[in-house]
């Protein structure tokens, strides 16, 4: 069972470059609309990632030098 699945992920995996080739290769001019405020929902995906990442180092640092300072008493 476990060959098997091996062997499905493998074909999976062998026909995306297949896949991206062709998708380039017959790219269609698309009649799209971006709406304008699409760029500040952008702009705020961003900085709340960055800011959420920034968080997260700093409770992470702040926590190991927690457990060092009592480590060493």
């Amino acid at each position: 069972m476990l060959c098997q699945r091996a062997n499905i992920a493998q074909r999976g995996s062998d026909s995306l470059p297949i896949a991206l080739l062709l998708s380039v290769l017959f790219i269609q001019p698309a009649s799209a609309y971006v709406d304008p405020s699409t760029g500040s929902y952008m702009l705020q995906l961003a900085m709340g990632f960055l800011f959420g990442a920034i968080f997260t180092i700093k409770a992470f640092l702040k926590r190991l030098c927690l457990k060092r300072s009592t480590r060493r008493e």
